[in-house]
């Protein structure tokens, strides 16, 4: 899902919300060939993503997207961040 806050139009539209599709598809791939595993924000942006044309805020977008329409848990588990912030680690919801 792509969040319009910055009320984008027309072709612009359209790229941004098939680019935000494609992070939560990437993402979630991940997670299902690993299903045991916990990642970070910050692990997948670095592991899946070209860092310089991809905003880690938007991973954590897709993270945030994946956790509420129930494919992800978000776990009280956390670390310290690429930006010295903490994060939490994320899992595949095995329902």
């Amino acid at each position: 899902m792509f969040y319009n806050t910055t009320k984008e139009v027309g072709e612009d539209l359209k790229e941004y919300k098939s680019k935000a599709i494609s992070q939560d598809e990437i993402i979630i791939r991940h997670f299902l060939k690993h299903p045991y595993q916990e990642f970070s924000p910050s692990e997948l942006w670095i592991n899946l993503f070209e860092v310089e044309f991809t905003p880690l805020t938007s991973i954590r977008r897709s993270l945030n997207t994946l956790t509420r329409a129930g494919n992800l848990i978000k776990l009280d588990k956390m670390k310290c961040g690429i930006y010295g912030r903490r994060e939490h680690y994320f899992k595949l919801n095995k329902k």
